[in-house]
């Protein structure tokens, strides 16, 4: 097993190449870390959200955001990440149920920012 220091140093390497633009080399870092057994949620949160907001490969996010979520089930940052995934790949009632399963359980500025957007967007009600 590895240890924290040894995992700690490669993550923020992994971060550094991100912030440098090397997306492939910071998420084959990630990937490489997964097996270390050091916060596995964290780690799909983190690879998860690279994949689909800096990648834009959905499809290669979602099973990590998944993966988050069941590791981080109170992670706000998860649970919106994996709800704005699930959007993108047009399963609308998925990431619906994700917001409420959230919400049930704690209170989200940014759902309330993405539901007060929503209704916004659908107009005055009748």
């Amino acid at each position: 097993m590895v240890s924290a220091s040894d995992f700690e140093r490669p993550f923020d390497q992994a971060m550094a190449l991100r912030d440098e633009g090397r997306l492939d080399e910071a998420l084959a870092q990630l990937v490489r870390l997964e097996g270390s057994g050091h916060h596995p949620g964290v780690l799909a949160r983190v690879i998860g959200g690279l994949l689909l907001f800096e990648k834009e490969d959905v499809q290669r996010a979602i099973p990590h955001l998944l993966k988050a979520v069941e590791l981080l089930p109170e992670s706000e940052r998860a649970s919106v990440n994996l709800f704005h995934g699930l959007m993108r790949s047009g399963r609308d009632d998925e990431a619906f149920a994700e917001m409420k399963r959230y919400l049930a359980s704690n209170r989200s500025e940014e759902y309330e920012r993405l539901l007060a957007d929503l209704k916004q967007e659908l107009g005055p009600e009748d």
